[in-house]
């Protein structure tokens, strides 16, 4: 360890004043109110990013599927090129 490395300490064992030990309390609730809500957070990102690629994919797929239901092009044919014949 370095020399700024912090001394762990076991609230148990070492004698603490109240209000330090008041603190540790409220940091821990904190902390895993802090946890808590970054885990919520997460879960909606996730939620969101399916309902998203869901959407995207969806009007991916439904394109292909109208684009491929066109026939117009099929069955185009040049037309045919009328030559005029000279008057006499």
């Amino acid at each position: 360890m370095g020399d700024n490395d912090m001394k762990q300490i076991d609230p148990s064992k070492d004698k603490l004043p109240k209000s330090a030990r008041f603190y540790m309390q409220l940091l821990e609730q904190q902390n895993v109110e802090r946890a808590r809500r970054i885990a919520l957070t997460r879960y909606k990102n996730r939620i969101l990013g399916a309902v998203l690629a869901s959407t995207v994919l969806s009007i991916y797929g439904y394109t292909m599927f109208a684009t491929k239901q066109e026939t117009f092009l099929d069955d185009f044919e040049e037309p045919l090129l009328v030559i005029d014949e000279p008057k006499k």
